[in-house]
């Protein structure tokens, strides 16, 4: 599945990378971590691509009790210019594809689990 950039002007595009580890959640039957947040194009391959609105999705991911947040790894400089107090509040995790990200939002132990 592949939520490419123009294919739903509204919300598509961000949530690839959630729908994508919803997907493997419900499918293992292993829940993701509470208080996780993800936000990234996935491509058909897997590489995860930069979105933009960060400090609004910083900003409300916090406000939802959100500690972690996984992002595209393009998006460092962005996030960097952002106000120190919202990103000492959040443990941003960056990651460039699907795999990377799996630790993050399942837990090491878990992810460990799920590989062949």
């Amino acid at each position: 599945m592949h939520f490419p950039e123009g294919g739903v002007p509204k919300e598509g595009p961000s949530a690839g990378i959630a729908v994508a580890t919803a997907l493997l959640s419900a499918l293992l039957q292993v829940p993701v971590l509470p208080k996780v947040a993800l936000s990234g194009e996935i491509t058909l391959t897997g590489q995860i691509l930069p979105v933009g609105g960060l400090k609004e999705k910083l900003l409300a991911a916090l406000r939802e009790g959100v500690r972690t947040v996984v992002l595209p790894s393009t998006v460092a400089p962005e996030v960097d210019e952002l106000e120190a107090e919202l990103k000492k509040a959040l443990n941003i995790a960056y990651v460039d594809n699907f795999i990377d990200a799996l630790p993050v939002a399942f837990g090491v132990a878990e992810a460990e689990e799920m590989e062949p």
